[in-house]
């Protein structure tokens, strides 16, 4: 009987993997910019670069998000129910983490 390891090192080779991340953050940097970019003025203390906490902290948050997506991957590619309640389960992950992200970025820079 063979047992199967975990190789951090192996799992940080896979491109599906950096796609993932790569994606997530694009995502949460595409829709934070256009939130930013239609928004008014920041808090006082942060000057003229306060967007940029939350310009670096939302697509960390989607890339994070992107690589719980690519983890959950083998749930949605199963069968049936299984395979609904990954892709539910998935969206829910990403939707709550990019939440998440965009009240730790913009906390204290847009929001007093």
């Amino acid at each position: 009987m063979k047992i199967a390891t975990f190789s951090l090192y192996r799992l940080l080779q896979e491109p599906a993997l950096w796609r993932s991340a790569t994606t997530g953050a694009l995502i949460g940097l595409f829709l934070i910019a256009a939130f930013l970019f239609s928004a008014d003025e920041g808090s006082p203390g942060w000057g003229p670069y306060w967007m940029a906490r939350p310009l670096i902290v939302v697509p960390i948050a989607g890339a994070a998000c992107g690589v719980c997506a690519y983890l959950l991957a083998p749930l949605r590619q199963a069968e049936g129910w299984k395979g609904a309640m990954g892709f539910l389960l998935t969206f829910l992950v990403y939707l709550i983490g990019l939440w998440l992200g965009t009240v730790a970025g913009l906390d204290g820079t847009y929001w007093n």
